[in-house]
């Protein structure tokens, strides 16, 4: 695609190349936004995973924690 437009004489080359450059930065811009709300995305995921194994380990040393106070208790 670069090469064609390149090839072209020099009347049609600048108006091609501006036109492939902003094409060129749309194209980026719309990648580099796709990537930043998938690593977003993923980061949330694992963020969720972490805060249900957090919990599950809290919930674990709570039981185990209260389990002995009761038997103090009784």
């Amino acid at each position: 695609m670069v090469i064609i437009f390149h090839q072209h004489p020099m009347g049609h080359e600048t108006k091609n190349k501006t036109a492939l450059y902003s094409f060129h930065i749309a194209f980026f811009s719309l990648l580099h936004r796709a990537i930043h709300c998938l690593t977003i995305s993923s980061l949330l995921t694992m963020n969720h995973m972490m805060m249900k194994l957090l919990r599950e380990i809290l919930a674990f040393v709570n039981s185990n924690d209260t389990l002995p106070s009761n038997d103090v208790e009784k």
